[in-house]
């Protein structure tokens, strides 16, 4: 069964290569003889590219630190007792549902 890191590694090439596609189709926009834009348009379409592009850095680092968190919490549960209880007798003020 494929993880979701080699289901990742699997599709981000051929998004990026779309991506890129894009990007250059719209540059082709930047033509004199075809086209004729102001500075005002160009600075909509790269202030929306930017825009996007720190989107995608803001979901990117929010999955990266998501999965450190994951695996921190992993590593801190293999170091807890079986069951992640406490295996300490309860004294004698602790309520009797306490293990």
């Amino acid at each position: 069964m494929e993880s979701p890191h080699e289901k990742f590694l699997r599709i981000y090439p051929q998004r990026l290569r779309n991506a890129s596609a894009a990007i250059r189709t719209l540059g082709k926009l930047a033509h004199p003889y075809t086209y004729e834009a102001t500075e005002a348009d160009w600075a909509k379409i790269i202030n929306k590219l930017r825009e996007d592009l720190r989107e995608l850095e803001d979901n990117a680092r929010d999955q990266v630190l998501a999965s450190r968190r994951r695996a921190d919490r992993a590593r801190a549960e293999e170091d807890l007792p079986s069951g992640g209880f406490s295996v300490a007798e309860p004294g004698p003020d602790a309520p009797p549902w306490v293990a």
